[in-house]
C-alpha cells in the first residue's frame, strides 16, 4: 500500500509532536494532538471519498450500459450526494452495493462476509465516515475525540484496506 497523504499528514504530525515535547512545550503538544485527531479523522474519511468518487468515475467510463442504468436510477435520479450513499451509524454497505444492482450487491455482500479482515475494514470506513459526519454537523470547535491520534490512524489503515477491495471491485465490473 502506498503511502496516502494522510500517511504523510501523520508522519507530519508525529515529527512536530516530538519536536514540541523536545523542546519543552508539553502543553502545546496536548492541544496539537488534540486538534489534530479532529483533523484525522476528516482527512482520513475525505480521503477515502475521493478514493470512492474517483472509483465511481471509472466505473462509470468502464461498466456495461445495465450496471450505468442502475447507478444513474440510484443516484443521480435521486438526487444522492456521496454522504447519503451510506448508512454510516450502519453496520454494513448494503445500501450503497445494492446501487449496482442486487447480483452485484449478493456477490460483494458474500465476499465481505466470508472475510474477517474486509468485515473489520468496512465498519472502521463506516465508524470514520460517522465520526466525520459528527464534526462537520456538530460544533467542530467544541467536539472531542475518546480515541487517540494512534488509535484513528489504525482504524484509518484498516478501513483502507476495505476501501482499496471497493474501489478494485468497481474497476473489475
Amino acid at each position: 500500500m502506498d503511502n496516502s497523504v494522510v500517511d504523510v499528514r501523520v508522519a507530519e504530525h508525529r515529527s512536530l509532536l516530538a519536536f514540541l515535547i523536545e523542546h519543552g512545550q508539553v502543553s502545546m503538544a496536548n492541544d496539537v494532538e488534540n486538534d489534530f485527531r479532529k483533523v484525522l479523522v476528516i482527512s482520513a474519511a475525505s480521503f477515502f471519498e475521493k478514493r470512492i468518487v474517483d472509483a465511481l468515475h471509472t466505473f462509470a467510463n468502464l461498466a456495461e450500459a445495465r450496471r450505468m442504468g442502475e447507478v444513474l436510477k440510484n443516484t443521480t435520479f435521486k438526487r444522492e450526494k456521496y454522504s447519503g450513499l451510506f448508512q454510516w451509524d450502519g453496520n454494513n454497505v448494503n445500501g450503497f452495493l445494492r446501487l449496482f444492482g442486487l447480483d452485484f450487491m449478493k456477490d460483494l455482500s458474500k465476499e465481505i462476509a466470508a472475510d474477517a479482515c474486509l468485515q473489520e475494514g468496512m465498519r472502521a470506513f463506516l465508524k470514520l465516515g460517522d465520526q466525520r459526519n459528527r464534526l462537520i454537523h456538530n460544533d467542530f470547535a467544541d467536539l472531542s475525540s475518546d480515541q487517540t491520534v494512534d488509535e484513528i490512524y489504525a482504524t484509518y489503515e484498516t478501513g483502507r484496506a476495505f476501501i482499496d477491495y471497493l474501489c478494485d471491485r468497481l474497476r473489475a465490473e
